[in-house]
């Protein structure tokens, strides 16, 4: 077995949480984390605490997926090309 696999999270736990990813994804097409602020294409900085515990989530589930060994497999295969 693949020890880089052991630490891996259940697929069923990856293939809930996409559907997650994928809408914060979509609600916050618009904004940006610009030195530690939230600011939206036109630069305006968001106060908006809804909006930060969105992007909070998001980034959290996205360091999750990326960092993932499945996905870390593709990328090493990727730059190996």
């Amino acid at each position: 077995a693949d020890d880089s696999y052991k630490d891996a999270l259940p697929c069923e736990w990856y293939e809930k949480k996409l559907p997650v990813l994928t809408k914060l994804t979509r609600a916050l097409r618009d904004v940006d984390l610009v030195d530690g602020k939230l600011e939206d294409t036109n630069g305006v900085i968001i106060y908006e605490d809804r909006i930060r515990q969105k992007m909070h989530a998001f980034k959290s589930l996205a360091r999750i997926f990326i960092g993932s060994p499945s996905i870390q497999q593709k990328l090493k295969e990727q730059q190996q090309r």
